[in-house]
């Protein structure tokens, strides 16, 4: 009997186990940087222990829309300004960022709660267009945004030469540097000219796509800008960076990239990749 009983209570526990996470079956930390690539800003909150669910998922939201907003405040601005925080002293700015959690949603499958623990979890993002959105939408802030970067002398070739085939768009590798994203992203040349700032994106496009797309392969990259409308875009190995949110290439490839916006404008359309690490 007793050996039955054993069995039995053996079978039910194969056929009906119970899980319990320790923790969310979600990441619980997130980098700034991610969101360029990933198109969202995600933070995590979480609830104290010993409550029940809807007051635990309640607290892990509010927790959440800090943690959110500690994020946004952390994305870089370019590579004279280190963060938003810094630029969080204009009323505009701070309105602006602030506004972005009204705006933010719950992640997908982005709540939970550990029984064992009676403690809840809540993942909650913004899309990074939205973001550029509310940034880029305001003169004045573009303005303020804009005055972070510090004036650079442009590029000019000595001879232009006509470009030998017809690019529509620029990949820039950058796998092989310690390349980060941020609000504003440029390109100079070996010399330190700059060949691509905002200045050479027009405010709409800025608005929708900021200084273009970021993935981690050529293949992803050029995904993004077929859809954009790109099919032939040029492709440049970076030769390093400039504090570490701007792109440097060789001499003779800058020509190459002068020479093909200036026949084909990609530019001002920001149809720029930047493939990272």
């Amino acid at each position: 009997m007793m050996r039955r009983i054993i069995l039995l209570i053996a079978t039910l526990m194969v056929v009906s186990p119970e899980v319990v996470f320790a923790d969310p079956p979600f990441p619980t930390s997130y980098k700034p940087e991610s969101a360029f690539i990933s198109g969202h800003f995600k933070a995590v909150g979480r609830s104290a222990p010993n409550q029940d669910e809807y007051s635990a998922l309640r607290a892990a939201k509010m927790s959440a829309q800090r943690e959110l907003l500690e994020t946004i405040k952390g994305v870089r601005v370019s590579a004279e300004a280190e963060s938003l925080k810094g630029l969080l002293t204009s009323d505009v700015i701070k309105t602006a960022v602030e506004g972005l959690l009204q705006g933010s949603t719950i992640c997908e499958n982005g709540e939970y709660y550990d029984e064992s623990k009676r403690m809840g979890y809540v993942c909650i993002e913004v899309g990074r267009k939205e973001m550029l959105g509310q940034l880029y939408s305001n003169q004045t802030m573009m303005d303020k945004i804009a005055a972070t970067v510090k004036p650079t002398r442009q590029f000019t070739p000595q001879e232009v030469k006509p470009a030998v085939e017809n690019y529509d768009g620029l990949i820039i590798d950058l796998k092989a540097h310690n390349f980060r994203p941020a609000l504003i992203n440029k390109i100079f040349s070996a010399k330190n000219d700059v060949l691509y700032d905002p200045s050479k994106i027009s405010r709409q496009v800025l608005v929708e796509n900021g200084c273009g797309d970021y993935t981690n392969s050529v293949d992803k990259a050029k995904a993004a800008l077929e859809a954009r409308g790109v099919s032939h875009p040029l492709i440049i190995k970076a030769i390093g960076v400039v504090s570490a949110t701007d792109a440097k290439v060789s001499e003779d490839d800058a020509v190459k990239l002068f020479s093909a916006n200036q026949n084909a404008g990609f530019f001002s359309d920001a149809k720029v990749a930047f493939v990272l690490k």
